[in-house]
């Protein structure tokens, strides 16, 4: 299956990256994309640890009022507080 590249500029971006690589243009573009999913895999990866970072500061932050929403912010008429 051949590549066709639409847009000159990045054609040519390519021809010159194999060309100073010493590979063929396929070879070029799959180490180039490789090497981008790479990238893209370790920053999802550091988002997602971020993220369970935060989760686990908040799970443990004291409970300061143990009872359900609805009876913090309803009395016992259904009539917010």
């Amino acid at each position: 299956m051949a590549i066709y590249l639409k847009d000159p500029a990045v054609d040519q971006l390519a021809r010159e990256v194999a060309r100073l690589e010493g590979t063929s243009i396929t070879e070029a573009i799959g180490a180039a994309l490789a090497e981008r999913h790479a990238k893209l895999l370790a920053a999802r990866e550091e988002r997602l640890r971020r993220i369970d970072e935060c989760l686990a500061r908040i799970r443990a932050l004291p409970v300061l009022d143990p009872r359900h929403p609805d009876e913090m912010l309803y009395d016992e008429d259904g009539q917010l507080r």
